[in-house]
């Protein structure tokens, strides 16, 4: 049997991930009442919509955490390894590139929520 501590961070995140993003998933299919009104709008009173906008950026938020923390849980793990600190620092600098990845997304967040506030 498995255990310790990054064994069970790693199935946290896998069954959260799965969870939030079958959440999602259903959201956007039934994200009107009456579902035909995603793609025959009527405006008729009673049926309406939630806020797209608002579920694709708190999408993409959850997104961004989720990768942050795929990318800190092996950098914690490397910190506990038995190894010689010289090449702790190597391997966190070589998983620590994976931060690049998520600065497009910081910046990307924050001019959709710019858009999302101000408009146009």
């Amino acid at each position: 049997m498995k255990s310790g501590l990054v064994y069970w961070a790693c199935h946290t995140l896998i069954w959260s991930n799965l969870a939030f993003y079958i959440s999602i998933l259903l959201t956007l299919i039934f994200e009107c009442h009456p579902i035909s009104e995603v793609w025959n709008p009527s405006y008729v009173y009673g049926n309406h919509c939630i806020d797209r906008n608002m579920v694709l950026f708190v999408s993409s938020a959850v997104n961004v955490l989720s990768d942050l923390l795929n990318i800190l849980l092996p950098l914690w793990a490397t910190w506990h390894l038995q190894m010689a600190p010289k090449r702790k620092v190597g391997v966190s600098a070589i998983f620590a590139t994976g931060l690049l990845y998520l600065t497009p997304f910081f910046f990307t967040s924050s001019v959709l929520q710019g858009l999302a506030l101000f408009g146009d």
